[in-house]
């Protein structure tokens, strides 16, 4: 998973060989740069992207991302909450699995561990489905 920042190209000659050389991505009239870029004029609209390199996507990942003309997928980082499942019985594993099944919008495959993406109004459902399961999760600051 790895952060990235998508900018609307609505006005082509904003875009300069200064950030051509930026850039990693596309969608459409979004362009999709490394990290963040300094200087970028005050009215052009910003989203923090997130990469992810080994996905398993759900039916509900449109909603909350994009697959790019060079078929990498990104969610909208604002839109989502990124958590794993650190420990507890693998039967209580399961079952919470079970019960966060129908709000996944994507798994991440990474350095042996899964990262799950769910909707980020669901911080509570998810804490309250491993505090049922005693199982222990951790919830990833997607801001840093």
């Amino acid at each position: 998973m790895q952060k990235r920042l998508g900018v609307e190209a609505t006005i082509k000659n904003l875009f300069t060989a200064e950030f051509d050389n930026g850039i990693v991505d596309k969608d459409g009239e979004l362009l999709i740069f490394e990290s963040s870029i300094q200087l970028l004029p005050s009215n052009i609209e910003t989203y923090s992207l997130l990469e992810l390199e080994n996905p398993e996507r759900t039916d509900l990942f449109n909603d909350y991302g994009f697959i790019s003309e060079q078929g990498r997928t990104y969610l909208y980082q604002e839109t989502v909450i990124a958590f794993s499942i650190v420990e507890g019985d693998a039967t209580e594993i399961a079952m919470a699995l079970l019960q966060y099944e129908e709000y996944l919008i994507a798994k991440e495959h990474c350095n042996n561990e899964i990262i799950y993406f769910m909707d980020k109004t669901y911080e509570d459902l998810i804490k309250k489905v491993a505090a049922a399961y005693d199982i222990n999760i951790h919830i990833f600051d997607l801001d840093k």
